[in-house]
């Protein structure tokens, strides 16, 4: 079974105005997302006692470690391939060559190509090149104006996209993801390193908080987004699926929101020849000397025969 939330997208969905995205209606099979949607985790598993606050996430780390008493069968393939190299390997067959004009010093940093890096769940394998994340995300608390105000993700944050899975008893308006652009003539500014100020960006297109809508886009210094209020009726809450990318070791703008425009050598991994014990080594160099011998016999007599003739 396909289980991919890219499986219906194509490079043609691709915009790069204001900064490269995608927006996918129906991204899932119909049979297949009501399936998921019904095994949806419950607010109690997703919340886990913890304190309330505008956005909970049970990320891939912990629901692998307990997935037989947290989500279903068909929840567990899906986080397990959203979180796989395979599926990595989908979102850079799409966006490889955006993100390699985004950020032309990325792969010179990691001394390897986009395709070649090494993956491993998000917070729990540190020694791969890409962490990858594939959670569950609510926000439980009613709003009025915004969810989250104008902001981008944080500079390791390679892509993220939203599977929206808005429960059909929700019919409240709200909850929508805002995509928007710097102003004409307004400077790029930044508050607590990833807020926007709202007068500085105006509102490109709007994205429904919808049933099986997935937004993805390339997080970079433009990516400016906010999620409008939701009143949460009826016991409801703001549901979806979080699937990402995070640079491990190499961040994609300098700390202070600039660009990083100093491209390093591209790093060539050292080659490691196999070790051999001195008596193979010896035996190997005594081949070698006697088929240069022979060759040398052979150019000796060669020349001897251009002599002859001169040639």
């Amino acid at each position: 079974m396909n289980l991919s939330v890219l499986q219906r997208a194509t490079k043609a969905d691709v915009m790069l105005d204001p900064y490269p995205y995608m927006v996918i209606e129906n991204a899932l099979p119909e049979d297949l997302y009501q399936e998921l949607a019904k095994d949806y985790p419950s607010y109690d598993t997703v919340v886990r006692n913890r304190p309330l606050r505008n956005l909970l996430t049970y990320d891939a780390r912990d629901i692998l470690r307990v997935a037989e008493q947290s989500v279903s069968p068909l929840w567990l393939e899906f986080i397990k391939y959203h979180t796989s190299k395979n599926f990595y390997l989908e979102v850079i067959s799409l966006f490889g060559d955006v993100i390699r004009k985004e950020y032309p010093h990325l792969e010179p940093s990691l001394g390897k190509k986009l395709e070649d890096v090494t993956t491993g769940i998000r917070w729990r394998d540190q020694k791969a090149d890409v962490g990858v994340e594939c959670q569950f995300g609510i926000n439980p608390q009613p709003t009025d104006k915004y969810i989250r105000k104008h902001h981008i993700d944080e500079r390791t944050e390679l892509y993220a996209m939203l599977l929206y899975m808005r429960p059909d008893e929700d019919k409240c308006e709200g909850g929508d993801l805002g995509i928007y652009r710097w102003k004409k003539g307004a400077k790029p500014k930044y508050y607590n390193k990833y807020s926007v100020p709202p007068g500085n960006s105006e509102l490109v297109k709007k994205v429904r908080y919808g049933a099986n809508t997935l937004f993805f886009f390339i997080n970079t210094l433009d990516s400016i987004h906010a999620v409008t209020g939701h009143p949460m009726p009826n016991g409801t809450f703001r549901r979806y699926v979080n699937v990402l990318a995070d640079m491990h070791h190499v961040a994609l703008w300098e700390e202070n929101n600039q660009p990083i425009t100093a491209i390093p050598e591209m790093k060539i991994p050292p080659v490691v020849l196999p070790q051999t014990t001195p008596a193979t080594t010896g035996i190997d160099l005594e081949l070698v000397r006697e088929k240069l011998a022979r060759s040398q016999s052979k150019l000796d007599q060669a020349q001897k025969q251009l002599e002859i003739y001169k040639v």
